[in-house]
This record gives C-alpha cells, sequence and structure tokens, in this order.
C-alpha cells in the first residue's frame, strides 16, 4: 500500500483520495463516484508511476488539469527523470517548459527539433519548435523530459 500512496502523491491525487470515505478501496466508475477529467489523468499518472517502468510515454496527460495542478504534476515528473525516461505529447505550451528535448511533428514525420533554451531550427511559418502550439496548431509535439542514460 505504501507504493499506492506514493505514486497517488507524486501524481498529485493522494489528498482527494484519502479525503474520500472510502479512501484507495473507493469504487469509481459505474458504480462508484464519477471523476473529473483532472482526476482521471492524474490516477492514470499513478498507475504509470506505481509500474515504475524505465519508460512512460504521456499523451496530452495534463490537458485536462488546471495550469496550477499542472505545474505540480510536471514538477513531480520532472523530479523522477533522473529514474526514467519522460516521453510526454502534448501541443499546450506550459507543459514542454521543463523537457530536455522538443519535436514537432507534421503527418507522422519530424520535421523540428530543438530543446527548451531555443536551440532549434526557426521556422516562419510556426515561429519555432515551441512556437508550433499557437493558431491553428498544424503540428503535434512530442517532448522527453530526461534521459537515464
Amino acid at each position: 500500500m505504501e507504493r499506492v500512496q506514493e505514486a497517488a502523491r507524486l501524481a498529485q491525487i493522494a489528498d482527494f483520495i484519502e479525503g474520500r470515505e472510502g479512501g484507495y478501496e473507493e469504487i469509481v466508475g459505474e458504480r462508484g463516484i464519477r471523476l473529473s477529467g483532472g482526476q482521471r489523468q492524474r490516477i492514470g499518472i499513478a498507475r504509470a508511476l506505481y509500474k515504475r517502468a524505465s519508460v512512460i510515454v504521456l499523451d496530452e496527460a495534463t490537458s485536462a488539469l488546471d495550469n496550477s495542478t499542472e505545474k505540480e504534476v510536471m514538477a513531480a515528473i520532472e523530479g523522477l527523470s533522473h529514474q526514467l525516461t519522460v516521453i510526454l505529447i502534448a501541443h499546450r505550451l506550459s507543459t514542454l517548459e521543463k523537457c530536455d528535448r522538443i519535436f514537432q511533428l507534421d503527418q507522422g514525420q519530424v520535421y523540428q527539433e530543438g530543446d527548451r533554451h531555443g536551440d532549434s531550427p526557426t521556422n516562419s511559418a510556426t515561429g519555432g519548435v515551441v512556437g508550433a502550439t499557437g493558431g491553428t496548431d498544424p503540428a503535434i509535439v512530442s517532448t522527453s523530459i530526461r534521459s537515464t542514460g
């Protein structure tokens, strides 16, 4: 149970779970309580952290979170980056702030690569790698926080 609680704490969902009458035994879904989109995402992140994988892929994992909660969750994920590789797929610029490498995709192909410090090719159509999420949002931005190697 200690490992479950630690994963929930890192995913910023422990307070919600522990505040429920059933705690970690609470039933959710059709026959239990309903979760908000943000709560579901944080539980999904906790499940990924619980598995202790060497690589975690998070696809739009913070899209339903408010900015404050997103920052807390991203700080927790960044704190784990020395233990594992995290690959984020995101459109929201704030999700990319702590990422080491940023790859912009268009129709499944990488067409820009750079880092959070601006070391990237400039594309006048998108304003550079991190500028790609504005406007019409033509591409998916895939990011990796840090590699274990």
